[in-house]
């Protein structure tokens, strides 16, 4: 009939909180806890002690976003908001050893990322100005070690199935949100900033328009992608193979997380 949910928290049956209403809960000489637990007791009003999401959980009423949240205390909230799926099942592959799971992220995700870039605890890597930087620096946010976990859920158990015979360690070398945008010369090659076994790349907004250009150029296979959606997931061998650079685009901003992953040697 009541869940405590955290000390300061309780859920209640309604039929039991009209029924609270009438009773004298609280005794000023006790701690309140005590007092609620023993006036419950008095009352044979059974009460449940649970550290689990199953009755629901405490969240902010407040519209910022929740990107910051990402730790172990709101996984299951973040996850909810920001994954359509927690299990892959299905990867296409629009280049030779690139692949790439469709939609894993919400738009959610890319947009609430995007507004709280400036507010990630992170670095930058050019000026502090969102529209005048190329790339940002993610790990050494607040919640780089969360979001790294997250990904490597979702990817370690696939990497020995998509490149037979590597045995993936999962562990995070770099990790950027990058931006291309229009009229504006590139600035970064990303996988050329730190040598890696993989990349994981998530693009974080749609193309505003296919006639801007734009997309991801793997140089050495002579191939293309340019019909990337927010939320959808590509995995690709590192830059001795895989060398791959931003295609220019004359308008817009477009902007991506790629983590690398693992020393290759």
């Amino acid at each position: 009939a009541v869940v405590s949910t955290q000390s300061t928290g309780y859920a209640v049956q309604r039929g039991v909180a009209l029924h609270m209403l009438q009773l004298d809960v609280y005794d000023q000489h006790v701690d309140p806890d005590i007092s609620f637990c023993k006036t419950l007791f008095s009352e044979n009003i059974p009460m449940y002690i649970s550290n689990l999401h199953d009755y629901g959980w405490l969240k902010s009423s407040t519209s910022s976003p929740d990107i910051k949240l990402l730790d172990k205390e709101n996984t299951n909230d973040w996850m909810i908001k920001y994954l359509n799926t927690t299990e892959i099942k299905e990867f296409s592959s629009p280049c030779s050893n690139v692949f790439r799971a469709e939609s894993v992220f919400t738009e959610n995700f890319g947009k609430d990322m995007v507004a709280s870039v400036d507010n990630l605890g992170g670095s930058f890597t050019w000026k502090p100005k969102h529209y005048e930087r190329p790339g940002y620096d993610l790990s050494t946010s607040s919640f780089s070690d969360s979001l790294k976990d997250l990904i490597t859920n979702l990817t370690l158990s696939h990497i020995p199935q998509l490149y037979p015979g590597y045995t993936p360690k999962g562990e995070l070398i770099d990790s950027w949100i990058i931006e291309v945008e229009g009229k504006k010369k590139l600035r970064r090659d990303t996988n050329l900033a730190h040598e890696a076994a993989y990349h994981v790349l998530i693009p974080l907004n749609h193309p505003q328009d296919r006639e801007v250009g734009g997309g991801y150029r793997f140089s050495r296979l002579n191939c293309t992608v340019t019909d990337h959606k927010a939320g959808d997931m590509f995995v690709f061998p590192g830059f001795i193979t895989h060398h791959k650079y931003d295609l220019p685009q004359t308008e817009g901003i477009h902007l991506y997380l790629e983590m690398s992953f693992d020393a290759p040697f």
